[in-house]
């Protein structure tokens, strides 16, 4: 009866460590399934992180174009207010030479007249007297 006995509890313990086997290759596999699924999110995070990554280089060229044209823009917008300035400074000269010139052509037409005054004055006092 004690070998039976034996026998039976031996057969049972072998069945319990077959179980236990299972059930440990069961939770194996189990995490094996779970490691590949971590292991594709994984990938899909860091292809994600490359692409973040790509979008922010893109985003700095883009700002650095921005940033370039806005110098361009401010340089050139410098440039045209000079070119304003000097166009009004221009402008002022010529009205001043205009202004100027007419001046001296009323002077010179009345120093005309005078001439011509003088020069009548004169054929009629030739005229005159003789």
């Amino acid at each position: 009866e004690d070998g039976a006995a034996a026998m039976d509890q031996h057969s049972g313990i072998e069945e319990e460590l077959q179980r236990m086997r299972q059930d440990a290759e069961h939770q194996l596999a189990a995490l094996q399934a779970q490691e590949q699924q971590l292991d594709s999110r994984e990938q899909e995070l860091l292809a994600l992180h490359q692409e973040a990554l790509a979008k922010h280089k893109a985003l700095e060229a883009k700002q650095a174009e921005l940033e370039a044209r806005e110098l361009q823009y401010k340089a050139s917008q410098r440039k045209h207010e000079t070119l304003a300035a000097r166009c009004a400074e221009l402008q002022q000269q010529q009205q001043h030479r205009e202004a100027s010139l007419a001046q001296r052509t009323l002077e010179l037409s009345r120093a005309d007249a005078e001439l011509h005054s003088e020069l009548l004055r004169s054929e009629r006092a030739r005229f005159f007297h003789t």
